[in-house]
């Protein structure tokens, strides 16, 4: 920052910022500055993937939309809306990456340990009252102690609205996710059948 003055002699003051480091894929755009206090490993797989090629996404078109969509409770505005904070899109960044597609809360803490547990379910929360995730539960009949019966994962609607608008593409959210080390316990956590019903895309 510094004082300039201008042909009157009035002086003001020009502030120069610091670049933020661009989190460039395919869910929506946040800026992450380098000691953003939100971070994922996600997030940080990313930020690496986005140095290597480039990535571009067309604006969200709510009008794209089919009425079955709405019918399905979501809101594409509301929906869209929410994932402008950067903890939401890591965590539906997580959700789409994940191998089964539908990670535990064990497994979505692991991938984002800078959310706080309690932090963590107030946007699950949320996530879920806009129509963007669902939860799903298996039985617990043959679980080990510790393992997940609890899952989430995106509802049709949700996978259906980034499709049209070419946000949190599957390929490349798998692939930055494989690149993530696992401990044993997430490792476990992971290989735990999941409910049946929707497949993934």
């Amino acid at each position: 920052m510094r004082a300039v003055s201008d042909e009157s002699g009035l002086l003001s003051l020009e502030i120069t910022k610091r670049p933020a480091t661009s989190c460039r894929d395919t869910g929506p755009k946040v800026e992450l500055a380098s000691d953003s206090a939100t971070t994922s490993k996600i997030t940080e797989m990313g930020m690496h993937a986005a140095q290597q090629r480039p990535v571009t996404m067309s604006q969200p078109d709510a009008s794209l939309l089919t009425p079955a969509e709405e019918t399905a409770g979501l809101d594409p505005i509301k929906a869209l809306s929410a994932l402008d904070d950067t903890t939401r899109a890591n965590i539906i960044g997580t959700i789409v990456g994940h191998p089964k597609g539908a990670p535990s809360k064990k497994e979505l803490e692991y991938y984002n340990p800078s959310v706080a547990a309690s932090t963590l379910t107030d946007h699950l929360t949320h996530l879920e009252e806009v129509g963007l995730i669902e939860v799903v539960e298996r039985d617990r009949k043959g679980l080990e102690r510790g393992q997940p019966y609890r899952f989430f994962q995106l509802t049709d609607a949700a996978r259906e609205l980034f499709d049209r608008n070419n946000l949190f593409e599957p390929d490349v959210y798998r692939a930055m996710f494989a690149e993530v080390e696992k401990t044993e316990e997430i490792a476990a956590a992971e290989a735990v059948e999941r409910p049946n019903g929707r497949k993934r895309n």
